[in-house]
């Protein structure tokens, strides 16, 4: 600890001096925060065993049929103007459409629709 009080004061030191003094403080610090990070440690995990939340009681699942809503059926109609929509920007004329479905926007789909405006 002489050496830390040294290097407080003004006294001229040699650059070992200087160097030591330097890595008894890096290690001092070093050790605090390590030590106050492992009772931090200790504390969050004594809090998990003292405020442990009840268990909880899952319900039986459910079957779970899945029948389309009436809007969801597509027409004749819808899927002639499709087809005629895929036709006219692609310029195929062999193409055979196996479903048609709603795609959900997501921000990916959004960016991709922002560039073709």
């Amino acid at each position: 600890m002489d050496l830390i009080n040294r290097l407080a004061s003004d006294e001229t030191l040699t650059i070992l001096e200087k160097l030591q003094g330097a890595l008894v403080v890096t290690v001092l610090g070093i050790s605090i925060t390590f030590i106050v990070l492992i009772l931090l440690l200790f504390i969050i995990k004594s809090m998990e065993f003292i405020f442990k939340p009840a268990p909880v009681k899952v319900a039986p699942k459910q079957e779970v049929v899945n029948t389309p809503a009436a809007d969801e059926f597509i027409t004749e109609e819808e899927v002639a103007a499709v087809t005629a929509a895929i036709i006219a920007h692609t310029n195929k004329k062999n193409i055979i459409i196996s479903s048609i479905r709603e795609i959900k926007p997501s921000w990916k789909n959004a960016a991709k629709l922002e560039q073709l405006k």
